[in-house]
């Protein structure tokens, strides 16, 4: 996953700490959490977009959270055509974060 970010004002040096990233069932309740760090530092120009990369992150303990078995069954089940919310917050000075829906298909 790739995460562009655009930030305003000037600096030679903003670091992005690490991307927290929650994964909420229908009711809201954080059913996945992961935090990955990343001390990255970013120039801060005015109409400048940074890419930051994301190492891969396993879903698979998503699925161990909800049944008791890692199988095609099992997934077809409890996860198939089902809507998650995504968020993803990048821990730094000022916090920043974004919310997708998140489909299994």
């Amino acid at each position: 996953m790739k995460l562009q970010v655009t930030l305003s004002g000037f600096s030679f040096g903003y670091t992005v700490e690490a991307a927290v990233i929650e994964v909420r069932d229908n009711e809201g309740e954080v059913v996945f959490e992961d935090t990955v760090k990343l001390n990255k530092k970013i120039p801060v120009i005015p109409g400048w977009t940074e890419t930051v990369d994301l190492p891969t992150v396993s879903l698979a303990s998503l699925l161990s959270e909800i049944a008791s078995e890692y199988t095609e069954a099992a997934y077809n089940q409890e996860l198939k055509d089902k809507t998650f919310e995504l968020e993803i917050t990048l821990t730094c000075k000022n916090p920043t974060s974004g919310k997708v829906d998140l489909v299994f298909k």
